[in-house]
């Protein structure tokens, strides 16, 4: 699936970050984002999730709208709220009153930027007339 290696280098992740995340081994997910092999129906909402798109975009379906640099600054400042809003007044993001480790907040971080996304996404699908929605590949010509 050849958008996988897009999405990762967009992030700054190595492949095994992207497999431990997964929990396959590194060699399983090279063959994902080379073709070798397909991900089942499972793996493939995880990655999904996880890169904050649709499995339809995944697939090379064109159904996923592009998001613009004013989506993404939107996207930005709605987590930044969301986790400022998540914090204690010691400036540390609790679970069951303890403050989380980096690792754990790196990846709630991660995740809620996937589901702001996410939400974005469908709501452009939902509410942007056919005439003017766009595919990820017209938005870059």
């Amino acid at each position: 699936m050849k958008r996988l290696r897009q999405l990762r280098t967009s992030k700054n992740l190595t492949q095994k970050d992207v497999a431990e995340f997964l929990g396959v081994d590194r060699t399983t997910y090279v063959k994902y984002e080379t073709g070798a092999s397909e991900p089942n129906f499972e793996t493939l909402q995880k990655l999904a999730a996880f890169f904050g798109v649709s499995t339809d975009y995944l697939l090379n379906q064109k159904r996923t709208p592009a998001l613009t640099e004013k989506d993404e600054r939107d996207i930005a400042r709605e987590l930044e709220k969301t986790l400022n809003r998540l914090q204690d007044s010691d400036g540390a993001l609790m679970f069951d009153g303890e403050p989380l480790d980096d690792d754990t907040r790196e990846l709630l971080r991660a995740s809620l930027e996937n589901q702001i996304r996410m939400a974005k996404i469908i709501a452009k699908q939902k509410y942007t007339p056919k005439k003017y929605r766009k595919t990820p590949e017209q938005n870059e010509g």
